[in-house]
């Protein structure tokens, strides 16, 4: 049996899920809009904030907003996956922007509430927890990795593609 919708009940439902979308996007916007959008663009001087948003009481999950602004080398982001894998942290959000060798990342990050007792940092803390990952995080900023000595991307890309071109 073929089920035929009329175009008027196609439109209804097309009209009702852009609306559910809308919302929905609002509320998003609603909650990363609290920051300003010149947030989000590195500055001249590296700096590592961490917030502990939320849950780590009755099974929920600890949730950290970290922003992280630095100079951009090759070993950063791999560095940061390494870092956030050994603390046991899921990334919720991600944003990334890049200005004049510089980058900034500012993640919303989740313990899952089935993280072991034994892990180094605790959600019984007063910080649930930020301090840990602040420090980690500065490590990572402070390591002196293979990317240290590296020019910024954008110019490693522009070399290649001149020997290309060569």
């Amino acid at each position: 049996v073929c089920l035929q919708i009329d175009k008027a009940t196609l439109l209804a439902k097309a009209v009702e899920r852009v609306r559910e979308l809308k919302q929905r996007m609002a509320g998003v916007v609603g909650e990363a809009g609290a920051a300003p959008a010149s947030h989000l663009f590195p500055t001249e001087h590296d700096e590592i904030v961490v917030l502990a948003s939320g849950g780590g009481a009755g099974g929920a999950a600890a949730v950290f907003e970290a922003s992280l602004c630095c100079d951009d080398r090759s070993d950063l982001l791999p560095g940061l996956i390494d870092t956030l894998r050994a603390l046991r942290l899921r990334t919720l959000r991600a944003e990334m922007a890049t200005l004049g060798g510089r980058v900034r990342n500012v993640l919303v990050l989740a313990r899952d509430a089935g993280g072991h007792a034994d892990d180094d940092y605790s959600t019984s803390s007063e910080d649930g927890g930020a301090d840990f990952l602040k420090e980690a995080l500065r490590a990572l900023v402070e390591r002196q990795g293979a990317g240290a000595g590296d020019r910024p991307k954008r110019r490693r890309v522009a070399d290649m593609n001149m020997q290309a071109a060569a």
